[in-house]
């Protein structure tokens, strides 16, 4: 159990690539003609929809595009940020990890952090409970936190 007394989340920001699919249109494809299949995933998530993003779109695309509007919209200054920490299973490269080459992309401060968190479903958790750790240590004041992944590619 962990508790955290000195951290707020101060904005949520959410991107999605352009192409929307209905996934009735998929039941001859991704669900091969199985109409039983196509309905439980409708009805036990509550999914109609999904976007897909193309395959020149990648997870750091998606991130900066979002980490922009974040710092235009909500006046972040970037060099305000302690550290920038990327969750994906789509990374662009092996190497560098998403979170430094974002890191690059948007031209961070040299002492910002840097890191990349692998995890599935749950890594939105483990990430936040990673950040929350760093700020309420006092290691870091502001953070970065950007999940994305390019599945559709």
């Amino acid at each position: 159990q962990a508790s955290f007394s000195h951290v707020r989340l101060s904005h949520v920001l959410t991107i999605v690539p352009q192409n929307l699919i209905n996934i009735d249109n998929e039941l001859n494809t991704r669900y091969k003609g199985d109409a039983k299949k196509l309905s439980q995933i409708k009805k036990n998530v509550g999914l109609q929809y999904r976007y897909e993003a193309d395959q020149e779109t990648t997870a750091s695309d998606l991130g900066e595009y979002g980490a922009k509007i974040l710092f235009d919209e909500f006046q972040i200054d970037k060099n305000s940020l302690d550290a920038i920490i990327v969750c994906t299973q789509t990374p662009d490269f092996f190497m560098p990890p998403t979170a430094c080459y974002l890191h690059g992309k948007l031209n961070l401060n040299e002492k910002t952090l840097a890191f990349d968190i692998n995890q599935s479903c749950a890594g939105y958790v483990y990430g936040l409970y990673t950040i929350y750790s760093m700020i309420e240590n006092g290691s870091c004041k502001k953070i970065l936190f950007i999940c994305g992944d390019t599945w559709s590619k």
